[in-house]
């Protein structure tokens, strides 16, 4: 868990395995720079939830947040009215600090039903309410690079979820018309959750968006791109049809969520109901030509997204209630080509698995999906998933940080949320690290401008590399970040160069954090904990890197040792692990305990003594210096002990 360069506050949630991280990066109230032409600052505000990203190429990314906020909350921003935005942060990759903050949206352009065009949004047209979650699609959503149709500007999509008369947007975020804001009238109004865009649909635009209301539909947008006219014109939003999804044995106009939620098929084929031209129809139309057409519902259709390695499946999920059971879909076209043409449904996750109100959604890059809790204000810390669907595991990989959220301290309260999930492997991990962006909405009141808490995160998981029931060598690299299991055996678990996470298991195991800041738990029996060797090769002792051991045990036979160290500065702390500390070798001698050794260091010579050895105390603290040799309390974490060499 790490506090970023720009945030005033650690993650908001804390990881649930050893493999996952986070990062806060902005959290409500920061600023980094004052709003154009003045000497206010810009301010991070509250409610953050849809995120996108786009590389800059420059060191830097750029990062898209909506922020939630009702129609009259908040003060006026930079295109006019009151009420929800998108902030656009530049934010330097090395380290996530963010370089530069201001408002995406400068001009809101409305549809006019009486004249069926555009106008510039003015009263109560220009204060947007609750923008939702959000799509910054591939280029290939709106741009046929085989044909030259479409637009090559990078275009985000956010809607209202503000009921049945819901608005929306097309945001320019580059290109000539970059600032613009554009009505897609032809989506329809609803209350929208999310419109995202296939990056197969080659000439044609194809969006699905969700209705997230109880009960709401699915619907399915099918523009065609071109090569004239404005941006949203080439990307095709403004010519297409709609249409709502017919899923077999899902019903429609349900008015309870046991009807929807009970006994439903889990699986069956889906067809399209055409709506066509809808610009003009307002939402409460839609609603009703919906039902006639018997357009499936599902009870609060929450976000989707399209499976980027299967141009023919999306995904989403139903919230439910908090005693019900929120789901996870799929949804295989027959041919994404030709999309009217319907397909497939199959129910991934029926609600007993665990989670509770599923709301944001991520499918990543490798097929595997990211799912976030929205428990409302329930006694529940809400959760982050992983979601294999190869294998059907569901794991949990964070939850809303307890010091703050379980039993509230204010001005938290139990009423809080995740959101917002996007995969940026592409622009901050590797090979061997997953990366996302995602954020946190702290439902407290703040008065003014900020509305209420949260922060924006950043999110690692790492690989796990496994060793097997033998003995096994289970070695990282010069990359960051590696989970090495060892599992059954007498191990050697290698870090490498990066700040790694080894789990020894059952057996003798012998853990080498090597460089970096490690955290090394041995598991059963007697452990190897080496900080060095005789020749120093592994490189343990860099300044800076501090190593945490979880799990030290005398009445294991755990061993500490510092064999071949060769600093002037070596310090070891322990806070309640078991009677003596007494496994402690420092010159690789072998014995139990050593009374004092001698570092070489540069040409200076420091002998080290350990201060009552024999009777080491369980809370203490010891630091060899020249010529010093000090103990006293240190506090830690309970059940563990630090290790900081260099």
């Amino acid at each position: 868990m790490a506090t970023g360069p720009s945030s005033s506050a650690t993650p908001y949630i804390v990881a649930s395995e050893p493999n996952v991280r986070y990062t806060s990066i902005f959290t409500v109230g920061d600023s980094v720079n004052n709003k154009p032409g003045t000497t206010t600052p810009y301010r991070f505000v509250g409610i953050p939830d849809g995120i996108g990203a786009f590389d800059n190429g420059n060191g830097t990314m750029t990062v898209l947040v909506n922020h939630e906020l009702g129609a009259s909350a908040g003060v006026a921003r930079a295109h006019g009215g009151t009420g929800a935005f998108v902030s656009k942060l530049i934010v330097n990759k090395a380290d996530l600090s963010v370089a530069d903050a201001s408002d995406l949206i400068q001009t809101l352009k409305v549809w006019n039903v009486g004249t069926s065009s555009y106008v510039t949004a003015t009263g109560s047209l220009n204060n947007l309410a609750r923008l939702c979650s959000g799509d910054l699609a591939e280029p290939s959503a709106f741009y046929n690079a085989a044909t030259g149709k479409g637009t090559q500007a990078r275009i985000y999509i956010s809607g209202e979820e503000t009921g049945p008369e819901g608005r929306v947007f097309a945001h320019l975020v580059t290109g000539s018309d970059a600032g613009t804001s554009y009505e897609l009238a032809r989506l329809g109004n609803t209350s929208f959750e999310n419109s995202v865009a296939s990056a197969f649909g080659g000439d044609k635009t194809i969006i699905l968006s969700t209705d997230d209301a109880t009960p709401g539909q699915v619907y399915l947008y099918v523009g065609t791109k071109t090569d004239n006219g404005s941006d949203i014109e080439k990307a095709g939003l403004t010519n297409g049809q709609l249409y709502g999804i017919k899923a077999a044995g899902i019903g429609f106009n349900a008015t309870s969520e046991a009807a929807l939620n009970g006994a439903t098929p889990t699986s069956g084929a889906f067809t399209l109901a055409a709506f066509g031209n809808v610009e003009n129809m307002t939402g409460a139309q839609l609603e009703t030509a919906s039902d006639t057409a018997q357009v499936s519902e599902f009870w609060r259709p929450e976000d989707i997204a399209w499976d980027p390695t299967n141009g023919n499946v999306a995904y989403f999920v139903t919230t439910a209630s908090f005693t019900g059971l929120s789901k996870l879909y799929k949804l295989t076209f027959t041919d994404i080509n030709d999309p009217t043409a319907g397909g497939s449904y199959e129910v991934l996750l029926d609600g007993t698995e665990g989670q509770r109100m599923m709301d944001n959604i991520s499918v990543n890059q490798d097929g595997t999906l990211i799912l976030q809790e929205d428990v409302g204000n329930n006694a529940r810390l809400g959760k982050v998933w992983h979601y294999d669907p190869a294998t059907d595991k569901l794991q949990e990989l964070g939850q809303h940080d307890p010091a703050r959220f379980a039993a509230p301290t204010a001005p938290f309260n139990q009423d809080e949320e995740s959101s917002g999930v996007i995969d940026v492997t592409s622009i901050l991990g590797d090979s061997d690290t997953q990366a996302f962006l995602l954020d946190v909405q702290a439902h407290y009141t703040i008065s003014g401008e900020l509305v209420e808490g949260g922060q924006l995160l950043a999110m690692f998981i790492d690989e796990v590399k496994n060793g097997g029931a033998g003995n096994d060598r289970v070695a990282g690299d010069a990359n960051d970040n590696f989970a090495l299991n060892g599992f059954a055996g007498n191990d050697e678990m290698l870090g490498g160069s990066g700040n790694d996470g080894l789990l020894g298991g059952r057996g003798a195991d012998t853990l080498v954090g090597g460089r970096g800041s490690d955290v090394l738990q041995g598991g059963l029996d007697a452990d190897t904990f080496l900080f060095g060797t005789v020749t120093n090769t592994i490189g343990d002792f860099t300044a800076g890197a501090n190593d945490i051991i979880t799990d030290f045990r005398i009445s294991d036979g755990d061993t500490i040792n510092f064999g071949g160290a060769t600093v002037i500065d070596v310090r070891v702390s322990f806070l309640a692990v078991e009677g003596n500390v007494n496994g402690i070798d420092l010159d690789n001698s072998a014995r139990a305990l050593d009374l004092e050794v001698t570092l070489v260091k540069g040409g200076v010579t420091q002998k080290v003594t350990i201060l009552d050895a024999y009777n080491f105390q369980s809370n203490a603290y010891w630091e060899g210096v020249l010529g010093v040799d000090l103990t006293y309390p240190r506090p830690l974490p309970t059940g563990s002990a630090f290790v900081d060499i260099g």
